[in-house]
C-alpha cells in the first residue's frame, strides 16, 4: 500500500474591511463632498422636518430620499 504524507498549507488572502472607502484622506473629503452635495435638498428637507418635529422615523426619512417632492415635504423645501 502507498501512502502519502499530507503538508497543511495555509493561504492567505487580504480582504479589505472597507472595500468603498477611499485610502487616502483627500480622497475621503472628496467623496464625502459630493455625497453631501449631491443629497443637499433632502438633508435640507431632512433639518427643516426635524425642527419641526424632533423625531423622524425610518419610512419618513426613506420617502425623504426617493420621493423627496413628495407634497408633505412642500413646507419644507426652498420656494
Amino acid at each position: 500500500t502507498m501512502t502519502a504524507e499530507m503538508e497543511e498549507v495555509k493561504l492567505q488572502r487580504f480582504v479589505d474591511p472597507h472595500p468603498f472607502v477611499p485610502s487616502s484622506k483627500a480622497d475621503r473629503d472628496r467623496r464625502c463632498e459630493e455625497i453631501l452635495t449631491a443629497c443637499r435638498s433632502q438633508l435640507d428637507v431632512t433639518a427643516k422636518y426635524l425642527l419641526d418635529h424632533e423625531t423622524m422615523d425610518g419610512e419618513t426619512f426613506h420617502k425623504v430620499f426617493t420621493d423627496p417632492e413628495a407634497q408633505e415635504f412642500a413646507p419644507y423645501r426652498e420656494n
